[in-house]
Protein backbone atom coordinates (compact mmCIF):
# COMPACT_ATOMS: atom_id res chain seq x y z
CA UNK A 1 0.00 0.00 0.00
CA UNK A 2 1.25 3.57 -0.42
CA UNK A 3 1.88 4.95 3.03
CA UNK A 4 2.47 8.90 3.47
CA UNK A 5 6.10 7.97 4.64
CA UNK A 6 6.66 6.88 1.09
CA UNK A 7 5.54 10.29 -0.49
CA UNK A 8 7.17 12.09 1.96
CA UNK A 9 10.05 10.09 1.61
CA UNK A 10 10.13 11.12 -1.91
CA UNK A 11 10.01 14.55 -1.86
CA UNK A 12 12.15 14.94 1.10
CA UNK A 13 15.05 13.19 -0.77
CA UNK A 14 14.11 15.47 -4.35
CA UNK A 15 14.09 18.93 -1.83
CA UNK A 16 17.62 17.43 -0.36
CA UNK A 17 18.77 16.74 -4.02
CA UNK A 18 17.83 20.55 -5.08
CA UNK A 19 19.28 21.89 -1.92
CA UNK A 20 22.75 20.19 -2.06
CA UNK A 21 22.45 21.66 -5.97
CA UNK A 22 22.77 24.96 -5.36
CA UNK A 23 26.28 24.65 -3.29
CA UNK A 24 27.67 22.88 -6.34
CA UNK A 25 25.97 25.21 -9.60
CA UNK A 26 25.42 28.27 -7.42
CA UNK A 27 22.05 28.68 -9.02
CA UNK A 28 19.28 30.28 -6.77
CA UNK A 29 16.29 28.42 -8.45
CA UNK A 30 17.57 25.07 -6.34
CA UNK A 31 16.74 26.79 -3.42
CA UNK A 32 13.33 27.60 -4.40
CA UNK A 33 12.74 24.21 -5.73
CA UNK A 34 14.40 22.99 -2.60
CA UNK A 35 11.40 24.55 -0.64
CA UNK A 36 8.94 24.01 -2.59
CA UNK A 37 9.73 20.14 -2.08
CA UNK A 38 10.43 20.12 1.88
CA UNK A 39 6.82 21.66 1.60
CA UNK A 40 5.11 18.84 -0.10
CA UNK A 41 6.85 16.66 2.27
CA UNK A 42 5.49 18.39 5.04
CA UNK A 43 2.62 18.41 3.74
CA UNK A 44 1.99 14.85 3.80
CA UNK A 45 3.51 14.07 7.19
CA UNK A 46 4.10 17.19 9.43
CA UNK A 47 7.71 15.90 10.58
CA UNK A 48 9.08 17.94 7.22
CA UNK A 49 8.15 21.39 9.42
CA UNK A 50 11.50 20.54 11.22
CA UNK A 51 13.35 20.81 7.52
CA UNK A 52 12.67 24.59 7.45
CA UNK A 53 14.85 25.97 10.37
CA UNK A 54 17.58 23.29 9.05
CA UNK A 55 17.33 24.81 5.53
CA UNK A 56 18.27 28.04 7.12
CA UNK A 57 20.83 26.98 9.82
CA UNK A 58 22.90 25.28 6.95
CA UNK A 59 22.12 28.43 4.01
CA UNK A 60 23.45 30.77 6.58
CA UNK A 61 26.03 28.68 8.13
CA UNK A 62 27.70 28.11 4.65
CA UNK A 63 27.69 31.75 3.65
CA UNK A 64 29.36 32.47 7.16
CA UNK A 65 31.95 30.51 6.13
CA UNK A 66 32.44 31.63 3.33
CA UNK A 67 32.63 34.93 4.38
CA UNK A 68 35.65 33.73 6.53
CA UNK A 69 37.26 31.71 4.28
CA UNK A 70 37.58 34.94 1.74
CA UNK A 71 38.19 37.37 4.38
CA UNK A 72 41.91 38.11 3.52
CA UNK A 73 41.38 37.77 -0.41
CA UNK A 74 41.63 41.32 -2.41
CA UNK A 75 38.60 43.01 -3.29
CA UNK A 76 37.39 42.43 -0.17
CA UNK A 77 34.22 45.50 -0.26
CA UNK A 78 33.31 43.68 -3.89
CA UNK A 79 33.16 40.23 -2.59
CA UNK A 80 31.28 41.14 0.62
CA UNK A 81 28.76 43.50 -1.70
CA UNK A 82 28.93 40.33 -3.82
CA UNK A 83 27.55 37.65 -0.71
CA UNK A 84 25.29 39.87 0.56
CA UNK A 85 23.11 40.11 -2.20
CA UNK A 86 23.47 36.60 -3.03
CA UNK A 87 22.57 35.80 0.85
CA UNK A 88 19.82 38.09 0.94
CA UNK A 89 18.00 36.76 -2.16
CA UNK A 90 18.64 32.62 -1.44
CA UNK A 91 16.81 33.83 1.94
CA UNK A 92 14.00 34.86 0.65
CA UNK A 93 13.77 32.15 -2.12
CA UNK A 94 14.19 29.57 0.67
CA UNK A 95 11.68 31.61 3.53
CA UNK A 96 8.42 32.37 0.22
CA UNK A 97 7.07 28.65 0.08
CA UNK A 98 7.18 28.18 4.00
CA UNK A 99 5.35 31.46 4.59
CA UNK A 100 2.28 30.57 1.96
CA UNK A 101 2.21 26.80 4.03
CA UNK A 102 2.11 28.80 7.27
CA UNK A 103 -0.30 31.02 6.04
CA UNK A 104 -2.27 27.96 4.55
CA UNK A 105 -2.04 25.84 7.47
CA UNK A 106 -3.28 28.12 10.13
CA UNK A 107 -6.43 29.71 8.04
CA UNK A 108 -7.31 25.88 7.14
CA UNK A 109 -7.56 24.90 10.78
CA UNK A 110 -8.53 28.22 12.27
CA UNK A 111 -11.35 27.78 9.73
CA UNK A 112 -12.40 24.27 10.53
CA UNK A 113 -11.32 24.02 14.15
CA UNK A 114 -11.35 27.60 15.40
CA UNK A 115 -7.34 27.59 16.17
CA UNK A 116 -4.85 28.70 13.66
CA UNK A 117 -2.10 26.79 16.23
CA UNK A 118 -3.76 23.24 16.46
CA UNK A 119 -2.61 20.45 14.83
CA UNK A 120 -3.93 16.81 13.81
CA UNK A 121 -2.31 15.04 17.15
CA UNK A 122 -4.74 17.74 19.48
CA UNK A 123 -7.73 17.20 17.09
CA UNK A 124 -7.69 13.44 17.35
CA UNK A 125 -6.71 13.40 21.09
CA UNK A 126 -3.76 10.94 20.23
CA UNK A 127 -2.47 9.26 23.26
CA UNK A 128 0.40 7.45 21.37
CA UNK A 129 2.19 11.07 20.96
CA UNK A 130 2.52 14.28 22.39
CA UNK A 131 0.46 16.96 21.30
CA UNK A 132 2.28 19.91 22.29
CA UNK A 133 5.07 22.02 20.24
CA UNK A 134 6.51 22.28 23.47
CA UNK A 135 7.91 18.52 23.63
CA UNK A 136 10.18 19.08 20.68
CA UNK A 137 12.50 21.54 23.04
CA UNK A 138 12.15 20.25 25.88
CA UNK A 139 14.36 16.66 26.75
CA UNK A 140 13.88 14.20 29.15
CA UNK A 141 15.15 10.50 29.94
CA UNK A 142 12.33 8.77 27.63
CA UNK A 143 13.22 10.80 24.83
CA UNK A 144 16.81 10.02 24.64
CA UNK A 145 16.05 6.67 24.94
CA UNK A 146 13.70 6.82 22.22
CA UNK A 147 16.47 8.28 20.14
CA UNK A 148 18.49 4.98 20.52
CA UNK A 149 15.38 3.34 19.52
CA UNK A 150 14.40 5.68 16.49
CA UNK A 151 18.00 5.92 15.18
CA UNK A 152 18.68 1.66 14.95
CA UNK A 153 16.48 1.84 12.00
CA UNK A 154 18.89 4.18 10.67
CA UNK A 155 21.16 1.10 9.78
CA UNK A 156 20.55 -1.80 7.27
CA UNK A 157 17.33 -3.11 8.30
CA UNK A 158 18.25 -6.44 8.37
CA UNK A 159 20.38 -5.85 11.27
CA UNK A 160 17.47 -4.03 13.96
CA UNK A 161 15.42 -6.66 12.88
CA UNK A 162 18.06 -9.71 13.61
CA UNK A 163 18.29 -7.60 16.85
CA UNK A 164 14.43 -7.44 17.44
CA UNK A 165 14.26 -11.06 17.06
CA UNK A 166 16.92 -12.63 18.89
CA UNK A 167 16.91 -13.08 22.40
CA UNK A 168 20.36 -13.01 23.36
CA UNK A 169 21.10 -9.26 22.42
CA UNK A 170 23.13 -8.27 25.20
CA UNK A 171 20.70 -5.31 26.59
CA UNK A 172 20.93 -6.66 30.09
CA UNK A 173 24.64 -5.72 29.65
CA UNK A 174 24.96 -2.68 27.09
CA UNK A 175 21.15 -1.54 27.77
CA UNK A 176 18.19 -1.42 25.65
CA UNK A 177 18.33 -0.81 21.82
CA UNK A 178 22.68 -0.21 22.38
CA UNK A 179 22.72 -0.53 18.21
CA UNK A 180 21.23 2.48 18.16
CA UNK A 181 24.19 3.88 19.68
CA UNK A 182 26.23 2.51 17.19
CA UNK A 183 24.63 3.81 14.54
CA UNK A 184 24.61 7.43 16.12
CA UNK A 185 29.17 7.10 16.54
CA UNK A 186 29.39 6.03 12.92
CA UNK A 187 27.73 8.96 11.74
CA UNK A 188 29.38 11.63 14.01
CA UNK A 189 32.70 9.79 12.66
CA UNK A 190 31.99 9.65 9.54
CA UNK A 191 31.90 13.75 9.96
CA UNK A 192 34.95 13.50 11.18
CA UNK A 193 36.43 11.70 8.87
CA UNK A 194 35.13 14.11 5.92
CA UNK A 195 36.36 17.27 7.63
CA UNK A 196 39.44 15.52 7.67
CA UNK A 197 39.56 14.69 4.23
CA UNK A 198 37.72 17.78 3.00
CA UNK A 199 35.32 16.12 0.86
CA UNK A 200 31.80 15.93 0.80
CA UNK A 201 31.76 18.10 3.57
CA UNK A 202 28.18 20.50 2.82
CA UNK A 203 26.07 17.00 1.86
CA UNK A 204 27.53 15.36 5.32
CA UNK A 205 26.86 17.66 7.20
CA UNK A 206 23.48 18.96 5.54
CA UNK A 207 22.31 15.34 6.01
CA UNK A 208 23.24 14.63 9.36
CA UNK A 209 21.49 17.84 10.53
CA UNK A 210 18.15 16.43 8.44
CA UNK A 211 18.63 13.14 10.15
CA UNK A 212 19.50 14.30 13.75
CA UNK A 213 16.49 16.73 13.15
CA UNK A 214 13.98 13.95 11.87
CA UNK A 215 14.95 11.30 14.88
CA UNK A 216 14.75 14.02 17.26
CA UNK A 217 11.32 14.87 16.26
CA UNK A 218 9.68 11.25 16.70
CA UNK A 219 11.33 10.63 19.69
CA UNK A 220 10.65 13.94 21.82
CA UNK A 221 7.40 13.26 20.39
CA UNK A 222 6.33 9.84 21.32
CA UNK A 223 4.79 8.52 24.39
CA UNK A 224 6.43 6.26 27.33
CA UNK A 225 3.49 3.76 25.92
CA UNK A 226 4.22 3.74 22.39
CA UNK A 227 8.07 3.65 22.76
CA UNK A 228 7.33 0.43 25.37
CA UNK A 229 5.45 -1.61 22.46
CA UNK A 230 8.33 -0.36 19.72
CA UNK A 231 8.46 2.39 17.59
CA UNK A 232 7.50 2.50 13.77
CA UNK A 233 10.57 2.05 11.95
CA UNK A 234 8.81 3.33 8.65
CA UNK A 235 9.00 6.54 10.03
CA UNK A 236 13.06 6.46 9.67
CA UNK A 237 12.77 5.81 6.03
CA UNK A 238 13.19 8.86 4.44
CA UNK A 239 16.45 9.49 6.99
CA UNK A 240 17.39 5.61 6.50
CA UNK A 241 18.01 6.76 2.76
CA UNK A 242 20.16 9.35 3.73
CA UNK A 243 22.64 7.88 6.17
CA UNK A 244 22.89 4.74 3.94
CA UNK A 245 24.34 7.23 1.42
CA UNK A 246 26.59 8.25 3.93
CA UNK A 247 27.79 4.95 4.82
CA UNK A 248 28.21 3.94 1.26
CA UNK A 249 30.04 7.53 0.61
CA UNK A 250 32.52 7.08 3.85
CA UNK A 251 33.25 3.42 2.68
CA UNK A 252 33.97 4.12 -0.62
CA UNK A 253 36.46 7.10 -0.16
CA UNK A 254 38.40 5.08 2.93
CA UNK A 255 38.46 2.20 1.05
CA UNK A 256 40.19 4.15 -2.43
CA UNK A 257 41.87 6.41 -0.35
CA UNK A 258 45.72 6.23 -1.45
CA UNK A 259 47.53 8.44 0.80
CA UNK A 260 47.63 5.98 3.95
CA UNK A 261 48.48 2.54 2.59
CA UNK A 262 50.26 1.16 5.23
CA UNK A 263 49.90 -2.87 6.29
CA UNK A 264 47.58 -2.19 9.38
CA UNK A 265 45.25 0.41 6.63
CA UNK A 266 45.49 -2.63 4.30
CA UNK A 267 44.54 -4.86 6.56
CA UNK A 268 41.55 -2.45 7.65
CA UNK A 269 39.98 -2.04 4.09
CA UNK A 270 40.18 -5.87 3.18
CA UNK A 271 38.31 -7.26 6.48
CA UNK A 272 35.90 -4.28 6.02
CA UNK A 273 35.67 -5.91 2.54
CA UNK A 274 34.48 -8.93 3.67
CA UNK A 275 32.41 -7.82 5.91
CA UNK A 276 30.26 -6.08 3.64
CA UNK A 277 30.63 -9.13 1.16
CA UNK A 278 29.19 -11.53 3.90
CA UNK A 279 26.44 -9.10 4.91
CA UNK A 280 25.06 -8.94 1.46
CA UNK A 281 25.06 -12.46 1.38
CA UNK A 282 23.23 -12.96 3.59
CA UNK A 283 20.97 -9.96 3.10
CA UNK A 284 20.22 -11.65 -0.20
CA UNK A 285 19.80 -15.14 1.22
CA UNK A 286 17.66 -14.14 3.69
CA UNK A 287 15.20 -11.55 1.43
CA UNK A 288 11.48 -12.18 1.01
CA UNK A 289 11.86 -13.19 -3.11
CA UNK A 290 14.85 -15.48 -2.23
CA UNK A 291 13.25 -17.09 0.49
CA UNK A 292 10.20 -17.55 -1.49
CA UNK A 293 12.33 -18.97 -4.74
CA UNK A 294 13.74 -21.55 -2.34
CA UNK A 295 10.13 -22.53 -0.56
CA UNK A 296 8.35 -22.54 -3.72
CA UNK A 297 10.46 -22.94 -6.85
CA UNK A 298 10.60 -20.45 -10.02
CA UNK A 299 6.33 -19.75 -10.88
CA UNK A 300 4.29 -17.49 -12.83
CA UNK A 301 1.11 -15.76 -11.85
CA UNK A 302 -0.94 -15.36 -14.50
CA UNK A 303 -2.80 -12.26 -14.52
CA UNK A 304 -5.94 -13.94 -16.75
CA UNK A 305 -6.31 -16.19 -14.03
CA UNK A 306 -6.15 -13.45 -11.24
CA UNK A 307 -7.94 -11.15 -12.97
CA UNK A 308 -11.24 -13.68 -12.93
CA UNK A 309 -12.07 -12.50 -9.48
CA UNK A 310 -13.23 -9.19 -10.99
CA UNK A 311 -15.34 -7.33 -11.13
CA UNK A 312 -15.74 -8.66 -7.62
CA UNK A 313 -18.24 -9.55 -5.90
CA UNK A 314 -19.83 -7.21 -3.14
CA UNK A 315 -21.93 -9.67 -1.42
CA UNK A 316 -24.48 -7.41 -0.47
CA UNK A 317 -22.44 -4.30 0.45
CA UNK A 318 -22.39 -0.85 -1.18
CA UNK A 319 -19.95 2.06 -0.97
CA UNK A 320 -21.20 3.45 2.18
CA UNK A 321 -20.38 -0.13 3.95
CA UNK A 322 -18.02 0.05 6.83
CA UNK A 323 -15.12 -3.02 7.29
CA UNK A 324 -13.33 -3.59 10.72
CA UNK A 325 -10.32 -4.89 10.06
CA UNK A 326 -6.43 -4.13 11.11
CA UNK A 327 -5.08 -4.23 7.67
CA UNK A 328 -6.84 -1.40 5.33
CA UNK A 329 -6.09 -2.68 2.04
CA UNK A 330 -8.07 -5.85 2.07
CA UNK A 331 -10.70 -3.34 1.89
CA UNK A 332 -9.78 -1.58 -1.13
CA UNK A 333 -10.63 -4.17 -3.76
CA UNK A 334 -14.41 -3.39 -2.64
CA UNK A 335 -14.29 0.38 -2.75
CA UNK A 336 -15.60 0.21 1.08
CA UNK A 337 -14.37 2.53 4.01
CA UNK A 338 -12.10 0.80 6.11
CA UNK A 339 -11.98 0.94 10.01
CA UNK A 340 -8.71 0.35 11.39
CA UNK A 341 -8.53 -0.09 15.40
CA UNK A 342 -6.37 1.74 17.32
CA UNK A 343 -3.75 -1.08 18.22
CA UNK A 344 -2.74 -0.18 21.31
CA UNK A 345 -6.20 0.79 22.75
CA UNK A 346 -8.89 -1.28 21.94
CA UNK A 347 -11.05 0.19 24.26
CA UNK A 348 -10.99 3.20 22.26
CA UNK A 349 -11.71 1.99 19.32
CA UNK A 350 -14.75 -0.11 20.59
CA UNK A 351 -16.38 3.27 21.65
CA UNK A 352 -15.99 4.69 18.91
CA UNK A 353 -17.86 1.08 16.74
CA UNK A 354 -20.52 1.34 19.23
CA UNK A 355 -21.06 5.00 18.65
CA UNK A 356 -21.24 3.87 14.60
CA UNK A 357 -23.82 1.05 15.40
CA UNK A 358 -25.78 3.05 17.37
CA UNK A 359 -25.87 5.76 14.36
CA UNK A 360 -27.65 3.27 12.14
CA UNK A 361 -24.09 2.20 10.06
CA UNK A 362 -23.86 -1.21 8.68
CA UNK A 363 -20.29 -2.59 9.58
CA UNK A 364 -18.95 -6.20 8.49
CA UNK A 365 -15.65 -7.71 8.99
CA UNK A 366 -13.76 -10.47 7.14
CA UNK A 367 -14.49 -14.02 8.05
CA UNK A 368 -10.61 -14.65 7.10
CA UNK A 369 -8.31 -12.84 9.18
CA UNK A 370 -6.09 -10.12 8.29
CA UNK A 371 -3.69 -10.01 10.58
CA UNK A 372 -2.75 -12.55 13.49
CA UNK A 373 -4.54 -10.73 16.27
CA UNK A 374 -7.76 -10.33 14.55
CA UNK A 375 -9.97 -12.32 15.91
CA UNK A 376 -8.82 -11.87 19.35
CA UNK A 377 -9.37 -7.84 18.64
CA UNK A 378 -13.19 -9.05 17.73
CA UNK A 379 -13.61 -11.35 21.07
CA UNK A 380 -12.47 -8.46 22.79
CA UNK A 381 -15.30 -5.89 21.21
CA UNK A 382 -17.86 -8.92 21.62
CA UNK A 383 -17.05 -9.39 25.77
CA UNK A 384 -16.41 -5.58 26.26
CA UNK A 385 -18.63 -3.64 24.26
CA UNK A 386 -21.76 -5.53 23.58
CA UNK A 387 -21.70 -6.27 20.05
CA UNK A 388 -21.99 -9.70 18.31
CA UNK A 389 -20.87 -10.71 15.11
CA UNK A 390 -23.20 -12.76 12.58
CA UNK A 391 -22.74 -14.74 9.61
CA UNK A 392 -23.91 -12.60 6.01
CA UNK A 393 -22.26 -14.21 3.25
CA UNK A 394 -19.25 -16.44 2.03
CA UNK A 395 -16.69 -13.50 3.24
CA UNK A 396 -18.29 -11.23 5.95
CA UNK A 397 -19.97 -11.33 9.07
CA UNK A 398 -22.45 -8.29 9.99
CA UNK A 399 -21.50 -6.39 13.03
CA UNK A 400 -24.71 -5.70 15.42
CA UNK A 401 -25.34 -4.68 19.20
CA UNK A 402 -26.26 -7.06 21.45
CA UNK A 403 -29.53 -6.53 22.73
CA UNK A 404 -30.39 -8.71 25.07
CA UNK A 405 -28.09 -11.84 26.84
CA UNK A 406 -29.98 -14.29 24.65
CA UNK A 407 -28.09 -13.18 21.32
CA UNK A 408 -24.98 -15.01 20.35
CA UNK A 409 -22.28 -14.75 17.89
CA UNK A 410 -21.87 -17.21 15.81
CA UNK A 411 -19.03 -18.96 16.36
CA UNK A 412 -17.67 -19.19 12.38
CA UNK A 413 -16.96 -15.48 12.57
CA UNK A 414 -14.58 -15.70 15.45
CA UNK A 415 -12.43 -18.70 14.71
CA UNK A 416 -9.06 -18.08 12.79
Amino acid sequence: SLQTESMYSLFFILGSFCFINYFRKKNSLYLLLSSCLFVASTATRLQGVVNFPIEIIVFVGFFAYHLIQKKYEINQERKKILQKSEFVKGLILIVIPWIIFFAGYMIFYDYYFGDPLVNNFEISGASSYEASPISLITVEKEDLDNVKQYSKYLLPYQIPAIFDKIDNNFEDILGENWIGVISILILITSLAYVLKIKKHRIEIIFFLSLIFSVVWFYSSITSEGRAASGVPGRYMISVFILSTMIFGVILKEFITNKKNNSNYIKSIKIILISIICVFLIFAIYFSNPMQNLMEEGIYFNDPSVLAQKYPINMEGLNEHSIILLIHADHAIDYGVIPFQPNMLNFNESGILLKQLLNNNHEIYTFKKSTYVEEKNMLKYFESHHDVIFKNYSDSFCKIIIKKSDDMKSDQLCLIK
